[in-house]
C-alpha cells in the first residue's frame, strides 16, 4: 500500500474521531469547535484523494496529508486537554447587574449602517448590481461597498446577540439581496456567526442533541454550494435552468467546489517546492494595510496572488488563496506549526459563556471569519478584514453612544441587562 494511502486512511480517522468527539461530548461550542468543522470543509479533497484547478488534477501528496493531519490533530488533542484539565467556568458574569444602554443600542447602529450601505450601493452600481458577470458587477464596486459586505454580517450577529429579532430580520433581508447579487460569504458568516452565538449559550450539552439545528446547518451548507452553480441563472431569472443545473451538477457542486482549488494551491507548494522570504513576506502583508505613502503594494504581499501567478501563470481569474500554503512556504511544516500553535491560542480565547454581552458582541462577529474563511485566504487578507470588521464596529458603537445621548437614558434597568444571557 503507497505512503499517500496509508495517510488517507488516517486522516479518515482523525477526522470521523474529532466529529465524533466534537457532536457527542457535552461540552459548550467553542473556537475549537467552530474551527475543526470548518477545517473539515476546507480539507474535504483529503477524503477524495485529490485536488483539482479547472481541468488539472493532481494526486494529494505525503506533504499535504502531513499538514492536513498536523491541522486537525492539534485542534483535537487540544480541545481533549482543555476538556479535561482547563478550568471550567460557570458563567463569570452571572453578577452583572446592568448593561449600558449604549451597548444595547449596538444593534440598533449596526443595522442603520448596513442598511445605509447597501443605499449606497444600489444608487452608486446602479445596473451592474444585477450583471450576470461577476468581475462586471465587482468593477462598479469600491471602498464604501465594504461598508455594506462586512456591515450586514456584523449587524445581523450583533442583532441575534443582543436578541433583537426584528432587527435581526432586516438585517438577513439585506444578505439575502447580497446572495442574490452573487456573494454567497456574507450570508455564511453572518449565519455561521449567529449560530455559534446560539448553539453557546446552551452550555455543556452535546451538539447531536440539537438535531433541528444540525440538520439546519447541513442543508445550509448544501445550499451553499449548491448555490455556486445556479446564481446565474437565478439572476437571469430562468428558473428551468437552475432546476436543470442543481439535478445535473449537483455532484460537481461538491467533487469540484472551492476547497479542491484551495488545496491545489497547497499541493502545488508542496510538489513545486516553493517558498518565500518569511520576514520581508509578513511583515510587508501587516504593513501594507495600514501604508499611506505607496511603499508597500497589496499585490506585491498577497499571497494568493504571488502564489497563482508563480505556480499558474497568468490564469485569466481570481483564485483563492491558502494560509495553509503560505506559511509552509514560509517555512515548510516548521512554518505551518508556528502559525498553527499561535493560531490554535487565539481559538481558546473564543468561549462565549466567559463573558459579557459586549464582548460576545464583538467575538461573534469575527469568529466566522477567523475559522472559516481563514483558510481560503493569506495573512494580507486575513489583516484587511480584520481592519474593515474594526472599522464596522468601531462606527457602530460611536453611532450607538451618539444614540444614547440622543435618548438621555445613560443606564437601563438590571433586568433588561440580564436577559441577555
Amino acid at each position: 500500500m503507497a505512503y499517500e494511502h496509508i495517510l488517507q486512511i488516517l486522516f479518515y480517522l482523525l477526522s470521523v474521531t474529532g466529529l465524533i468527539y466534537f457532536t457527542a461530548t457535552p461540552r459548550t461550542i467553542d473556537g475549537l469547535s467552530m474551527a475543526y468543522g470548518a477545517t473539515i470543509v476546507y480539507f474535504m479533497p483529503g477524503f477524495f484523494g485529490y485536488t483539482l484547478e479547472k481541468n488539472n488534477e493532481l494526486q494529494i501528496t505525503s506533504g499535504c496529508y502531513h499538514v492536513m493531519l498536523l491541522v486537525l490533530a492539534s485542534m483535537l488533542f487540544t480541545a481533549m486537554f482543555i476538556d479535561n484539565y482547563g478550568k471550567r467556568y460557570s458563567n463569570i458574569n452571572k453578577g452583572i447587574t446592568s448593561t449600558p444602554y449604549w451597548i444595547l443600542l449596538i444593534p440598533l447602529s449596526l443595522t442603520i449602517i448596513d442598511i445605509s450601505g447597501m443605499i449606497y450601493v444600489i444608487s452608486s452600481s446602479g445596473s451592474l448590481l444585477f450583471s450576470t458577470n461577476k468581475n462586471e458587477m465587482y468593477s462598479s464596486f469600491g471602498r464604501g461597498h465594504l461598508i455594506w459586505l462586512m456591515g450586514a454580517p456584523t449587524a445581523l450577529i450583533a442583532c441575534v446577540t443582543f436578541k433583537r429579532w426584528s432587527l435581526s430580520l432586516i438585517n438577513l433581508i439585506s444578505l439575502l439581496f447580497m446572495l442574490y447579487t452573487g456573494s454567497r460569504s456574507q450570508l455564511a458568516v453572518g449565519i455561521l456567526g449567529s449560530l455559534f452565538v446560539i448553539l453557546s449559550r446552551r452550555g455543556p450539552v452535546p451538539l447531536i442533541r440539537s438535531r433541528k439545528t444540525v440538520i439546519a446547518l447541513l442543508l445550509f451548507s448544501a445550499f451553499i454550494f449548491l448555490y455556486k452553480q445556479c446564481y446565474i441563472a437565478i439572476k437571469m431569472g430562468d428558473y428551468e435552468a437552475v432546476s436543470s443545473r442543481i439535478s445535473d451538477r449537483w455532484y460537481v457542486a461538491f467533487a469540484e467546489s472551492e476547497p479542491f482549488m484551495i488545496q491545489h494551491t497547497l499541493n502545488s507548494v508542496i510538489i513545486e517546492d516553493y517558498s518565500i522570504h518569511a520576514p520581508s513576506h509578513l511583515t510587508g502583508s501587516v504593513l501594507a494595510n495600514f501604508d499611506f505613502s505607496g511603499s508597500y503594494k497589496a499585490r506585491e504581499y498577497s499571497f494568493g496572488d504571488i502564489a497563482t501567478y508563480d505556480l499558474f501563470g497568468d490564469v485569466g481569474y481570481g483564485m483563492a488563496s491558502n494560509i495553509w500554503a503560505e506559511y509552509y512556504s514560509c517555512g515548510g511544516l516548521i512554518g505551518v506549526a508556528i502559525f498553527l500553535f499561535f493560531y490554535i491560542i487565539s481559538l481558546c480565547s473564543f468561549r462565549l459563556d466567559r463573558y459579557s454581552p459586549f464582548y460576545m458582541c464583538i467575538a461573534s462577529g469575527w469568529i466566522p471569519w477567523w475559522v472559516f474563511y481563514i483558510h481560503r485566504n493569506d495573512t494580507f487578507r486575513m489583516v484587511s478584514f480584520a481592519k474593515q470588521y474594526g472599522f464596522i464596529l468601531l462606527c457602530g458603537i460611536i453611532l450607538a453612544f451618539f444614540l444614547s445621548l440622543l435618548a438621555s437614558t445613560p443606564v437601563r434597568p438590571a433586568s433588561r441587562g440580564s436577559r441577555l444571557r
